[in-house]
């Protein structure tokens, strides 16, 4: 496996690391929401999925809804969906994927 830091990543893709407010040292708090989906899974040597994907995308559709919705600072999920499930993406910049 070939580890490499995140900003060498970012920066040879022209992009500048989010600002993530769970990182700055202060008193202040912040909301992290983290989500397993229910159903089960299939693996194969393409990956790891959930069987039901229309279940999968449903839920990680409402999940992310929530979060934006609550301003969520930090959210986890063990898979990568982009489904917001809606055309309004006006808060999504605070929405980061990282996928490993």
């Amino acid at each position: 496996m070939k580890i490499e830091a995140v900003s060498e990543v970012l920066k040879s893709a022209d992009l500048e690391p989010p600002t993530l407010d769970v990182l700055i040292p202060d008193v202040s708090n912040y909301t992290a929401l983290l989500m397993q989906p229910r159903g089960d899974i299939e693996a194969s040597e393409a990956g790891i999925h959930n069987r039901d994907r229309d279940l999968a995308k449903l839920q990680f559709s409402g999940f992310l809804r929530f979060a934006e919705g609550i301003a969520a600072d930090l959210v986890i999920t063990p898979e990568v969906f982009h489904a917001l499930g809606s055309s309004d993406r006006s808060n999504q910049a605070r929405l980061h994927t990282q996928t490993g």
